[in-house]
């Protein structure tokens, strides 16, 4: 029985030739393509949790870099002294110091810069050391000396209280100090300075190991952009600081002056503590999604009170423009080589038809 043909084309030597041209090529196409994309957002995966590693490395030293600066000036003689003095006072009379201290720290925001007890702290010759400390290490804000109770001794300018904390937080000072270093606070609003502060506090020790008093530092948060903001790349890419509320610390953009929430920080939250993924996806209703990197180094284990989140983030569509662009002229060339195969196919099975047409008609 003789096989049919449509236009000399043997349709079953078509469909086996297309089938062997193109179901391997489409398969190849889609192997290398999707094995390619997935390698790529490995990549870029890595090269964010990479900055942000180096962010948050970079934010961990300048803050050891001021505790060890507040360490140097809590070894400084005058600070000896001075501590050394008003301990002395305190002998024999604590509680009635404390009680006292604790009415002075009442009225202590309506005092004038003349006031004697003002002037007992801002007017000596250690306030004016801290003053000159300031000027040598302008990441400071300010510099008080406190005694063992947390009452102010000595500093640069007129502090923002005169009695600090009691004795659980003078405590957990002196244990976060002997653990890992200077107690770094967590970032907070102070209405003394109408700026957010960041402190940084070491314990005085003589040489007994007996705890003379403190010396509390606030740090400028202007540093902290100095840090994040240079992590700024592609149209989207950042490097951001966020509290433990959401609220952007600093950014290439945003820092606390204008109190903007992370708009993916309720998804992201939970990939952010549980801290196994060093790069992940998350996507938030009516807003683009975001790629981002977490650095392998904790901010939390050199200073557990920083409630702080460190990232790198970028458009996710933004990340996949290069490949999505590869695609598009993927898709081009397989059409190309879809239609080049096709031609091929018509054309090998017309050939090889013709001899068994031309066989055929020779019998009739």
């Amino acid at each position: 029985m003789a096989t049919k043909t449509l236009f000399g084309i043997q349709p079953r030597i078509l469909i086996m030739l297309l089938f062997l041209g193109i179901v391997p090529m489409i398969l190849c196409f889609w192997i290398i393509f999707s094995h390619s994309e997935t390698q790529y957002m490995e990549m870029k995966g890595k090269e964010l949790a990479d900055l942000a590693e180096i962010a948050t490395l970079q934010l961990r030293n300048q803050l050891q870099a001021a505790s060890r600066q507040m360490d140097g000036l809590a070894c400084n003689p005058s600070v000896f002294e001075a501590l050394a003095a008003s301990n002395r006072e305190l002998q024999g009379k604590e509680d009635a110091t404390l009680a006292q201290s604790v009415g002075q720290e009442k009225s202590w925001a309506g005092l004038t810069p003349e006031d004697p007890l003002v002037r007992r702290i801002v007017g000596t010759p250690l306030s004016a050391y801290l003053t000159k400390f300031i000027t040598i290490h302008p990441t400071f804000r300010e510099v008080t000396v406190l005694n063992r109770l947390g009452v102010a001794v000595a500093s640069a300018h007129v502090p923002d209280h005169y009695l600090y904390g009691d004795s659980k937080w003078r405590d957990l000072v002196v244990n976060s100090y002997l653990q890992r270093g200077a107690y770094v606070s967590d970032v907070k609003r102070s209405e003394f300075y109408k700026a957010y502060i960041l402190e940084v506090i070491v314990p005085v020790f003589d040489s007994n190991q007996s705890m003379l008093g403190m010396i509390r530092g606030i740090l400028k948060t202007d540093y902290i952009n100095a840090i994040i903001r240079p992590f700024r790349f592609g149209e989207t890419g950042q490097a951001l600081l966020i509290a433990s509320d959401g609220t952007i610390i600093s950014s290439r953009d945003v820092d606390l002056g204008n109190q903007v929430t992370y708009d993916f920080f309720e998804p992201a939250k939970p990939l952010l503590e549980e801290g196994q993924k060093r790069a992940f996806q998350v996507e938030r209703r009516m807003a683009q999604a975001r790629f981002i990197g977490v650095a392998r180094t904790n901010l939390r284990d050199a200073f557990p009170d920083t409630h702080w989140y460190l990232l790198v983030e970028q458009d996710l569509q933004e990340i996949q423009q290069p490949i999505s662009g590869l695609k598009g002229w993927a898709i081009v060339a397989v059409v190309i080589v879809l239609i080049i195969n096709v031609v091929l196919a018509v054309w090998f099975s017309r050939e090889f038809t013709k001899p068994l047409l031309d066989m055929h008609l020779e019998k009739l």
